[in-house]
Parts: structure tokens; sequence; C-alpha cells
């Protein structure tokens, strides 16, 4: 008798919280009076039928630990404060003379909601049931009454693939655990063929240590240690059509094998080793267009003058490195002027390459000659076959 009258009170205390949500907000307080009547009106069925203002004015007292009175002083009950804001949502009230008043608020500003929801419209690889769901959930984060009215522009602005995968999010919650666990994995990855179908890649298929999820350029990347490759590989999250952990009796060893290759992408700082796979934004600047690849020093001539190119430099490999000038004898010897600087960079190769091929009217590969050379040659055939246009 006394678990189903304890789940009977809870039951209330939920649709108290849903209809506080749905008919109040800082600005559209309501009193116990009016929240009987809502609460009546809007889950009589559900609460079994109405339910009285003095069990209202009950549950309130016994939600006050989330409630937050308009006359408190912040300053010396800061905890207090942050804690309810922690939690998502509080309570807000506010004393009348009339009659006393509670509304519902979320800790989430309705510009942290819409920032939200756009960047999931920007991840074109979900399912649009997905960020149609997703979006929803975020929206409705805010009071009804106060909400962002949020229109999700899926249809007319996001990419298309040939076929969603529906499944992509049990993925990333599989890829998650397994992370969390530290085991490794077996990971069925993909490459679309001239069909623009999703066929299995057997070179990049196999037994992986997964490291990290990673959001960069509109898509989401798993890091991974393989043992092909003595540095960090990115794996696109859209193109795993399977991942399964490795279940061994003892895989300890090969563990430990992984353990000691991850030391090369950590470094020291005041005398401790920093995981570099811990900063997201580092290992993207390291990484352009998240382009794997063991990292090498680059000297790159850059033409400041040229419209958004500073721009796009801090989008590829952010404002840690700095710009400088160009001795003259550089600048003759690629018969340059003087808008021309120098940035040095420790990245990997394949992003920097593109980067220049992209750029290539405003930015040249001085060192190291391999890329310079590899840039130079892509360049040339480009050439030659624009000569039979």
């Amino acid at each position: 008798m006394g678990r189903a009258k304890d789940r009977e009170t809870r039951n209330y205390i939920l649709y108290l919280i849903l209809t506080l949500k749905k008919y109040s907000d800082k600005e559209h307080p309501l009193t116990i009076t009016e929240i009987t009547n809502k609460l009546n009106t809007e889950f009589q069925v559900e609460c079994g039928g109405n339910i009285d203002r003095t069990t209202v004015r009950r549950m309130l007292i016994g939600l006050s630990d989330f409630i937050i009175d308009e006359d408190i002083d912040e300053s010396s009950d800061t905890d207090f404060v942050n804690d309810i804001h922690n939690a998502g949502f509080y309570l807000g009230f506010k004393k009348k003379a009339n009659a006393d008043q509670y509304y519902y608020e979320s800790s989430f500003l309705e510009s942290e909601l819409l920032v939200l929801c756009r960047a999931m419209e920007t991840y074109h690889f979900f399912a649009s049931s997905n960020i149609e769901s997703i979006t929803e959930k975020l929206a409705n984060l805010r009071p009804l009454s106060n909400s962002i009215k949020y229109i999700p522009t899926i249809s007319d602005e996001r990419i298309k693939l040939p076929k969603e995968n529906d499944a992509l999010l049990e993925i990333i919650r599989d890829i998650a655990k397994i992370i969390h666990k530290g085991s490794l994995a077996y990971i069925t990855y993909g490459t679309y063929d001239t069909n623009f179908e999703l066929q299995i890649n057997k070179n990049r298929s196999g037994e992986v240590l997964p490291l990290r999820l990673l959001a960069a350029n509109g898509y989401y990347y798993l890091v991974v240690l393989t043992d092909k490759e003595d540095y960090p590989y990115n794996l696109r999250v859209d193109r795993i059509i399977s991942i399964e952990e490795v279940e061994k009796t003892d895989n300890t060893k090969e563990i430990k094998e992984y353990e000691k290759r991850k030391k090369k992408f950590t470094h020291t700082t005041g005398g401790k080793e920093k995981d570099k796979l811990n900063s997201s934004s580092e290992y993207r600047n390291e990484h352009p267009i998240m382009y794997a690849g063991d990292k090498e020093r680059f000297k790159i001539l850059i033409n400041t003058s040229a419209r958004s190119i500073m721009n796009t430099l801090l989008d590829c490999f952010g404002n840690e490195n700095k710009l400088k000038k160009a001795d003259d004898k550089l600048l003759k010897k690629y018969h340059l002027k003087d808008e021309w600087m120098v940035l040095n960079i420790k990245s990997a190769p394949g992003g920097v390459e593109l980067f220049a091929k992209e750029y290539c009217q405003n930015v040249i590969i001085v060192e190291p000659k391999e890329s310079a050379d590899r840039v130079k040659n892509d360049l040339q055939q480009t050439l030659n076959r624009y000569k039979y246009g």
C-alpha cells in the first residue's frame, strides 16, 4: 500500500511540473488555484481524478529544493542557485499580496537552444527523423509560452544522402560505451561506389582501439589507433557500417601495445603529461579537414592581402601559430611582394596539401620539399587536363 501511494505521489509531481512547464514562465506565473485548475484539466485521467489545492500546495513544498525565490540574495547563496540551474530547470516563486505565484523556467537560454538545434541540422548524415526528433526535444526544453518557435529547415537546407542511416545514433551509443570501457573494437567500414552505395572497405575494416568522438567540418569522426599506422586515424562515423566490442579472455597485451603507441600523442606541461586527444580544438588544428597522418613541420608563404585568407587560416589551423615577416631572399626566390608572410606550423600533411591546392593563388608550401612537390605535380596535372577544354 505504501509503495503504491509513493508511486501515485511521484506521478502527481511529474504532472505538476509538466503543467507548470506548459502554462507558465517567468512572465506568466500561476497561483496555486490556477495550477490546480490547469492540472485537473490537462491530466485528470492520468491522475485518476481531480487533485485539490491542498495537495498541490504540499507538492510545491516538497519541490522546495528546486524553487528559487525571486527575493533571494543570489550573491550570498551562489552555490545553491548554481546547483538548481545545473538541474536543467528550476521553479520560480513570486511573493504577491493577494496570492503566491509559481512558474517553470529552463536553465537553457533561448539562444543556447537555438544554436544546438541549428547545429543538429548541419549533421546531414543523421536521418531526417532523428534530427526532427532531437530538435523538437531541444526546443521543448523551454516553457511553452516562452519557446523558441523553432521551425526546422531540414528539407531545403541539408544535403540528401542516397540512403540515410537510421541506426547511426545507436552506433554512436555503442562507440561511446566501448571508449568508456577502454576496449578494443572490430569496425566494418564503408566507402561509396559509383552508384553511391556504401560498400565494405576491407583496408579500413578491422580491429582498432577507439580513442574519442570528435565533431569537425559538419561531420562526426571516431579517432582510432590501428595496427596499420603509428598515428591516430580518423573514421567518419556515418561510414561505419557496424562496430562490435572485441571480447577476449585476455587482451591485456594488445591494449598495452596500443597504450605504448598512444604515448606519442602526449606532451609534457609543468612536469605532467597531457593527452592531446583531450583537446578537440588542438587535435583538429593539427589535422586540418581531419586528414590523418604523422605531423610534420611546414613552412608556408601566405598572401595576407588576399580576401578572407586570415579567416580561412584561423578555421583550418587555429590561432596558436603566428605569421612572421618573410625575408627578402625568400620573397625574391618566389617573385613575391611584402604582403606575403611566413606561417610555420606542425600538422598532418594531407590536410595542409589540400589547403594549399584549394588556395593555390595565395598559398605556397616552401617546406617540406616532398609536400611542395606533391602539390606542384597535382596542380600541373590539373593544368594539363584543362588544355583540352
